[in-house]
């Protein structure tokens, strides 16, 4: 009877491309991921907010990664739409889609009586923007918001200026 294996198997460590640094696999070749250095990715710096959120251990930046998709949707200008079937039987959670798929984008402004959501975030009162994204759900913090409006901000205008 075959052993069932008790811990994760682990790669050998190899050196990294000699042309482009990156992390190889045992049996990779030696510029297999760049082509000998003929191919470049082109990268832009992620700006030290951002950075600071995503790989520090400080006590705000924990609780972003854990509502890090969250965060993500107050962003989003559209939601996903389509015949789902969200059903459980045994087993792990299988989202099924069938069919067509579809973004839905609502109206610029919210219906009466709703919060604003998806793309009316980005129209409807500017001056709370930041609360109003804030308020979507009860988990997030205001002050984790706003770093990523201005985050954003500060892309959106650095793109800009490259056209």
């Amino acid at each position: 009877m075959d052993k069932i294996p008790k811990a994760p198997s682990v790669l050998k460590e190899c050196a990294p491309c000699m042309y482009c640094q990156a992390t190889r696999f045992e049996y990779e070749a030696e510029g297999f991921c760049c082509q000998k250095g003929q191919i470049r990715i082109a990268t832009k710096p992620v700006p030290a907010e951002l950075e600071r959120l995503l790989t520090t251990k400080d006590e705000d930046a924990i609780h972003f990664r854990q509502y890090i998709r969250m965060y993500n949707n107050l962003f989003a200008f559209s939601s996903l739409g389509g015949k789902h079937d969200g059903r459980s039987v045994k087993g792990i959670y299988v989202f099924k889609l069938q069919g067509q798929l579809y973004h839905y984008v609502p109206d610029l402004t919210p219906d009466d009586g709703q919060p604003p959501k998806y793309l009316q975030l980005y129209f409807y009162d500017p001056q709370n923007e930041i609360a109003s994204r804030a308020g979507v759900y009860d988990e997030l913090r205001a002050y984790v918001v706003a770093t990523l409006t201005h985050v954003v901000e500060r892309i959106h205008i650095r793109n800009s200026s490259d056209l």
